[in-house]
This record gives structure tokens, sequence and C-alpha cells, in this order.
């Protein structure tokens, strides 16, 4: 497994958990809003970006693109490739 498809595997398994469903349930193109998909309010969002905090060494906010992050799982995905220390080459 590659360090993209582990990042998408975690980032899934995150969601699915703040949210309380299986993580084999979702299945997220790279164009996919995720936060429609899963209907996750502000509340959902901002325990979201304490976990990207958790779980990858990410501080939300950090970065200016980082709401744009959010539009969509492959921008999500390319956040964490380009800012977790756990997963920089």
């Amino acid at each position: 497994m590659n360090r993209e498809e582990t990042i998408r595997g975690k980032l899934t398994n995150v969601l699915a958990k703040l949210k309380n469903v299986q993580p084999e349930t979702l299945n997220f193109r790279d164009e996919d809003n995720f936060l429609i998909i899963l209907n996750m309010g502000s509340f959902d969002a901002v325990e979201f970006t304490l976990r990207l905090n958790t779980e990858f060494g990410i501080i939300f906010g950090d970065d200016s693109n980082d709401i744009d992050s959010l539009n969509s799982f492959g921008n999500l995905v390319q956040m964490v490739l380009t800012r977790s220390p756990k997963y920089q080459l």
C-alpha cells in the first residue's frame, strides 16, 4: 500500500468514526465533497479538523488554503500528503 492509499484509508476511517458509520460503506472519489455526502454540520467539521491534528499532526488553519482542502476528498488527501509530518518523504 502506498502513502496515498494509506492516507485515504485513514481519512475514511476518521470520517466513518466521526459519523458513526462503517468505513466499508464509504467510497470517496477525488471530486466528492465529503462534507455534503456525510451531511456534516459545523460542529462535525470542527471535530474533524481537531482529529486531523491528532491523526496526522496537521494544525488546521495554519495555511490560507486549508478551507479549500475541505471542498473535495482529493484535496484533503493532497493536503495530508504535503503537510503531515507522519507521511512526508
